[in-house]
């Protein structure tokens, strides 16, 4: 599953849309396998990282809704978890951490084919009311 490419895709629901993305953790350094509306991923400490999505992202045109947090696949580390520490759609990126869930001490994931990070970004498009057709 992991050998298949993540494709794009955009689902459109009363003006919500949604880009899925995924990026493979590389331990002390930064990720380099990135998919979907991730354009590059940047380590900023241990278990940080700020994702800088993809360039038509950027700008007013969107609202952020929410992410919602995917499966975290991890090789050997099942007291593991991450969260998204803020959204900037003007730059636009996501800052996310990982820690471990007994201590929540911060833990870098290292890298591992096995080892991924998925979520999908809910975006609305401004001046789109509910119910509005897409």
């Amino acid at each position: 599953m992991q050998d298949r490419e993540m494709f794009l895709s955009k689902a459109a629901y009363n003006g919500l849309q949604a880009y899925p993305g995924r990026f493979f953790p590389n331990g002390s350094s930064s990720p380099t396998t990135v998919a979907g509306c991730v354009k590059s991923v940047t380590r900023t400490g241990t278990g940080a990282w700020t994702v800088t999505l993809q360039d038509w992202l950027k700008g007013s045109a969107f609202a952020i809704v929410g992410i919602i947090k995917g499966v975290a696949r991890y090789s050997a580390l099942t007291a593991t978890e991450w969260q998204v520490l803020g959204v900037d759609l003007t730059v636009p990126s996501i800052t996310m951490a990982a820690y471990t869930t007994s201590s929540g001490a911060a833990v870098d994931i290292a890298a591992n084919a096995s080892n991924m990070i998925d979520f999908v970004l809910l975006l609305k498009q401004k001046g789109l009311k509910d119910g509005s057709a897409y």
